[in-house]
């Protein structure tokens, strides 16, 4: 069944991971129950009791993993802690009548045995986790206390993290191990279980990544903030605010560039200065591949805007720290990116902030900051007055956040980690071994190249210098179509790009943000030169545009296959494209996830 997930251009709903497994085992329980009773009249007593016990177990399951999302909700690591001991024992119960022999036997038999072999196979992921993950989740909760977990006064706080890493970590294993089981599961003869089943492996495998991630920030987090003793000292980061208006491939041009310190956990924020503060070089300030000067051009290596022109974050932050330095002097430690999607998250929970310049005042809050700051500001101020507001808004955000009192650490959290999970956020560190668990991270930003794991991408660099991004909506549907013979998965995305200006509106909007009409653009066009990426040992099966026109051409970065396109979009023009990919047959059943520019709005 084809499972397709909208992405960019609107929020994604999340349910309760964990619940959706234990719904689906519930009704498969009930369900094959009296399958079972009707094929098997003579030896079902032992079977029915079984069944019986198995079901109001899993149901019991699914009650305690609703209680611990409360109690995850709430910040209580205690009761957290409990509920995740009782959450284990149910599934043990479970796991111990699906392993009796009776279900082994029925299991052999035609039609009912791959139904019942699909229940003990989930059974069986789940108890792995009880068994090999729970425990360890448990441990790591009785060292860090959520709610001690704090960011005030410009200081983060996370008591606990660094003791509690080994126990994430090996937690981790455990549950990626048991996501790769889960999702080689087959189906059922009902469809109801099938399209459960489906949610249920989408969900596990969500859990799995983000167990993962959380394993590795806490691995390096406490030395990257500072926040323990083997850390080395203070830290200093570049913080690029991205302006998603003119689109990069990461997000945008770093309009605002600032820089953070971090000493035992406390931040500190210098001014952000404008981008017109660094030299446009005559060469590029490191050496550039042959790949990237076809695709990006000379100009990624030579100005600070032209930096995150690849969707390579690690790149992008290896010339960021050496534009810095060369500007400015010092020792850079990493790279931070942000954008206002991020800020306008994060304020959602922090609360509104006022930016004046003492003639000009807005306030930036949850819903507005977006659009204020990517399409507003350019229709109140003057060209020469906007550069030092970015700086500026910048600049009060991040002091909002970071310095408020009483913010609730679970919501930011889950802001923070919203933002992350759509692009909004990346970090690159110049230690090598910090940027080794990092890379593999949605945080990390780079090009993915393991190929049992794949991700495809949809990147974006504006081409008309415009600040039109704005205006590009997306609407992309990335889907599972089949599963060939060898192995390998085809999936699907199917993109429809849209200019939203209004023809009427066209002479209403600055010129400065209608662009410099390059590249054969008009007044009001978009223009966007796009790349689509094929995963790590996959290919670009067939792609079709409805206009008949094709890619400019194919070629390969850093060993992936991609295509790329110059977009062209009039004033209300649409344009609608499918392309297919085809996974490595090293990634068995991994389902293959999308990567793109993050979105202007959301």
């Amino acid at each position: 069944m084809i499972q397709a997930s909208r992405t960019a251009g609107r929020k994604h709903r999340h349910r309760h991971h964990t619940p959706m497994v234990l719904r689906w085992l519930s009704a498969a329980l009930q369900v094959l129950g009296w399958a079972i009773i009707v094929a098997l009249p003579i030896s079902v007593i032992w079977l029915c009791v079984s069944s019986v016990i198995a079901k109001n177990e899993a149901q019991a399951v699914v009650q305690q993993a609703s209680t611990i999302s409360d109690a995850a909700a709430t910040g209580d690591s205690a009761a957290l802690r409990q509920q995740v001991d009782e959450l284990a024992d149910h599934i043990d119960a479970v796991w111990a009548q699906t392993s009796q022999p009776i279900w082994w036997a029925v299991e052999q038999l035609p039609y009912v045995g791959q139904d019942v072999g699909t229940v003990r196979q989930v059974v069986d992921a789940l108890h792995d986790v009880s068994v090999g993950a729970l425990p360890h989740v448990s441990q790591a909760l009785g060292k860090v206390s959520i709610q001690d977990i704090s960011i005030a006064d410009g200081t983060i706080s996370v008591p606990g993290l660094a003791d509690a890493a080994d126990d994430l970590s090996q937690a981790a294993t455990v549950v990626t191990r048991a996501d790769a089981d889960m999702q080689r599961i087959g189906e059922t003869h009902y469809n109801q279980i099938n399209t459960m089943l489906d949610q249920a492996k989408d969900q596990f495998d969500a859990v799995s990544g983000a167990l993962d991630a959380l394993a590795r920030l806490a691995k390096i987090m406490p030395s990257m903030l500072d926040m323990d003793s083997a850390g080395g000292g203070q830290r200093t980061y570049v913080v690029i605010a991205q302006n998603n208006a003119e689109l990069r491939a990461t997000g945008g041009i770093p309009g605002s560039v600032g820089l953070l310190h971090v000493s035992n956990g406390k931040i500190s924020l210098d001014d952000f200065v404008s981008d017109s503060e660094f030299d446009v070089l005559d060469s590029s300030i490191l050496p550039l591949t042959a790949e990237e000067k076809v695709l990006f051009s000379g100009r990624m290596g030579r100005w600070i805007q032209d930096v995150t022109f690849t969707p390579d974050f690690s790149r992008t932050g290896e010339f960021t720290k050496a534009m810095w330095e060369r500007q400015f002097g010092g020792t850079i430690d990493g790279v931070i990116s942000v954008d206002p999607v991020l800020l306008q998250n994060m304020l959602a929970v922090t609360g509104a902030v006022t930016v004046s310049d003492g003639q000009y005042t807005v306030t930036l809050d949850g819903t507005n900051t977006a659009q204020i700051l990517l399409s507003q500001v350019y229709r109140d101020l003057p060209v020469e007055r906007q550069d030092a507001f970015f700086s500026l808004a910048a600049s009060e955000a991040f002091a909002t956040i970071m310095h408020g009192d009483g913010h609730d650490p679970v919501a930011l959290a889950k802001a923070f980690i919203e933002s992350a999970r759509n692009g909004h956020f990346y970090v690159w560190s110049a230690h090598e071994d910090e940027e080794q668990v990092l890379e593999s991270t949605t945080v990390g930003g780079t090009l993915a190249q393991d190929s049992s794991n794949p991700v495809a991408g949809l990147f974006f660099n504006d081409s008309a210098g415009s600040k039109m991004g704005w205006y590009l909506k997306r609407d992309v549907v990335f889907a599972f179509e089949k599963q060939l013979s060898d192995g390998r998965r085809q999936y699907v995305m199917d993109v429809t790009l849209t200019n939203t200006l209004d023809p009427s509106q066209v002479d209403s909007v600055p010129d400065y943000v209608l662009g410099m009409n390059v590249d054969g653009t008009e007044r009001g066009d978009i223009g966007e030169m796009m790349y689509v990426y094929a995963p790590a040992g996959g290919r670009l099966l067939e792609w079709q545009f409805d206009d008949g026109s094709d890619f400019d051409m194919v070629t390969l970065h850093d060993g992936l296959t991609l295509g790329a396109k110059t977009i062209k979009l009039k004033p209300g023009e649409s344009m609608h494209f499918v392309v297919r990919f085809l996974s490595s047959s090293d990634a068995a059943d991994t389902p293959m996830q999308l990567r793109q520019t993050p979105a202007a709005q959301e």
